[in-house]
């Protein structure tokens, strides 16, 4: 039976780019057109309390493995403390879609294949990480032949913002083996990939995709009563796992566009826009598309749609 491979020496790369606490990226716009869609559609989270005098396994709503060290959080208070452990996994586009989440970052397109955040707390406050401890996220998933990039998100004009890794990345990520127990009980090998971090934030693992060299670019033209406060608009890549917002053109406009986007002639994107008006009504509108050369315009008429159909448009995706 293969062992579970333990990395002996880590190079903490992303230790110069974490930020502090108040500088993690929490969404703030709290009439955000997606917001109150979190209670209709939860997140795939997992908040917990434990002991910081024990380590811990634990197993995620997405069948990911959670391993804690002893000791892991730094604490000013002597002996053992509780702390709130908190992690956020996004697997599905309705899942970056809800937390405000996209896929922007600063090498291009790219094939996205696991995303989390993960935090510690007590009282509120945030928990650094004691020296030398780490947490092990492992996620089911075939051993992938292209060139793989770990991320630490950025908070940036409230969103967020990848910034990727290549170099050394072995030392954070691995594809391994390990033993897993089955809702009957039922020992069994799973296969997948071990990240180890020793900061909070956000992490997304993806590969870097070579596309068509050839840009093309888009915009979203809206009735006045649709901007920026009340729209959320997303393309989406239809074969591979890639999600970016649209963005307004002006503070005032109701024209949202992308730029620089890879042409072809084939139908590998689709648009999507979720509206929420001041009387609570929410607005939908989807679309397939192909872009070539040249700038392409659409003039977008969301339909008003209720909650349950929202909800089943958004899991779907």
């Amino acid at each position: 039976m293969k062992s579970i491979f333990y990395i002996l020496s880590i190079v903490f790369l992303l230790q110069s780019c974490i930020k502090d606490k108040d500088e993690i990226f929490i969404p703030t716009h709290a009439d955000y057109p997606t917001n109150s869609l979190k209670s209709l559609i939860p997140s795939k989270s997992l908040d917990v309390k434990l002991s910081n005098n024990e380590s811990h396994k634990l197993t995620t709503k997405f069948n990911s493995y959670i391993e804690v060290d002893k000791g892991a959080f730094d604490s000013e208070s002597e002996g053992d403390i509780q702390y709130d452990l908190k992690v956020i996994e996004l697997r599905k586009y309705v899942d970056y879609i809800l937390q405000n989440v996209d896929h922007e970052s600063s090498i291009g397109i790219t094939n996205t294949i696991y995303s989390f955040y993960v935090s510690a707390e007590k009282d509120g406050n945030q928990l650094g990480f004691e020296e030398g401890k780490t947490i092990r996220v492992r996620f089911p998933h075939d051993k992938l032949t292209g060139e793989l990039a770990l991320g630490y998100g950025q908070a940036f004009d409230n969103s967020l913002r990848w910034e990727y890794f290549t170099s050394n990345i072995n030392s954070q990520v691995e594809h391994i083996a390990w033993e897993a127990i089955d809702e009957n009980g039922i020992m069994h090998i799973e296969y997948g990939y071990e990240i180890i971090i020793n900061n909070s934030g956000w992490y997304s693992l993806v590969t870097k995709e070579s596309l068509s060299s050839s840009s093309s670019s888009l915009c979203l033209s809206y009735s006045p009563e649709f901007n920026g406060d009340n729209t959320a608009a997303y393309l989406l890549m239809n074969d591979r796992k890639y999600i970016t917002k649209l963005k307004m053109i002006n503070d005032n406009s109701s024209t949202f566009c992308l730029n620089n986007l890879p042409a072809t002639d084939q139908v590998p994107y689709t648009i999507i826009s979720i509206s929420k008006s001041v009387d609570g009504h929410y607005y939908y509108f989807e679309q397939e598309l192909e872009l070539g050369a040249e700038a392409l315009e659409i003039n977008v008429e969301p339909h008003q749609v209720n909650l349950s159909e929202i909800q089943f448009e958004l899991e779907t995706l």
